[in-house]
Formats: structure tokens, sequence, C-alpha cells
């Protein structure tokens, strides 16, 4: 017998234990690590962090990734800190020319922590304001618009839906 996956309220509610957490972590260090978690079949966490931010490493949080939903792990979460930009059209010139957001004109500071599961995709976004030594956070609320490289599309199992005779 398959036990029931999880909804969208539940996914809700460990995202918001990760933002808490996040945010307490954030605060106390004055940065984030890329950090995943994976919530094995009955929701034990297993959380990790990328011992570098390099193209490897995510790579391989992402193959993590795969692997675990491809396996029947509930859901897949990371933290990063990342860079925002306003407009799209603005980030992907500047992308295109071969730098980094960190440098785009207008751009501000994120932490991101986005959860997916197959009940869906959420995120919250926090804006980061540096002043001297001093760090706050900004709750920025969810993004509407969620892309992850690390979890979307992630090859969830599709369970077969039974039939009434």
């Amino acid at each position: 017998m398959t036990r029931p996956r999880p909804g969208l309220s539940a996914l809700k509610a460990r995202l918001d234990d990760l933002v808490a957490g996040a945010r307490r972590a954030f605060l106390e260090e004055g940065s984030h690590p890329v950090t995943a978690c994976i919530y094995l079949p009955g929701g034990t966490p297993l959380r990790f962090e990328a011992p570098s931010g390099s193209p490897e490493n995510l790579a391989i949080i992402r193959q993590l990734f795969e692997i675990a939903a491809r396996g029947g792990a509930e859901a897949c979460a990371v933290v990063s800190e990342g860079w925002s930009v306003q407009g799209v059209e603005r980030a992907l010139a500047w992308k295109k020319r071969g730098r980094s957001l960190a440098e785009a004109p207008g751009r501000s500071e994120i932490l991101i922590v986005a959860i997916a599961s197959p009940a869906g995709l959420l995120d919250h976004r926090l804006r980061i304001r540096r002043a001297g030594a001093r760090v706050t956070l900004e709750d920025l609320g969810a993004n509407t618009m969620t892309v992850s490289r690390f979890l979307t599309d992630l090859p969830w199992p599709v369970r077969p839906t039974r039939k009434r005779p």
C-alpha cells in the first residue's frame, strides 16, 4: 500500500519552517551556503550543504534531487543566495554579455528558499540589506513566477489513478 503524498498545504508548512530556519541562520552568520534538503518518505529531512557554489556542485545537487524524486521522496528544497534585477529583459541582456547579475545596475541581493513536490513548486524570497556590519532581511514573500534550476521539472513518478468498475 502506498502512502498518500503531502498536499500543497503541507508543502507550504515545510516552506514556512525552512524560511524561519534560513532567516535565523543568515542573521547569525551574515551569509547562507547553498543548502539542500530532501524529504524522505515519511517526511524525514536529509539536509546537506554544497561545499561551494561551483557549477559542478550545483549540478550534483540537481542530480541528487532527480534521483530523490524518481525514488519517491516527498519533497526537495533548496536555500541559496542570489541576485535580482528589475526587468527580465535587463537581466537577460546583462547575462548575454557574460556579466554577473551581482554587477548589474539596480540589482538586489536576495535569499531564496524554494521547495518542490508532486503537489507543486513554492518559493519565498528575502531581500538582503547590508549597512556596514549590520545585516537585515526584508520579507518579499512568494514569487508567482517561480523558476528554479534545482527544482523545476523534477521527474516525480506519476501515480496511476484507480478506475472504478
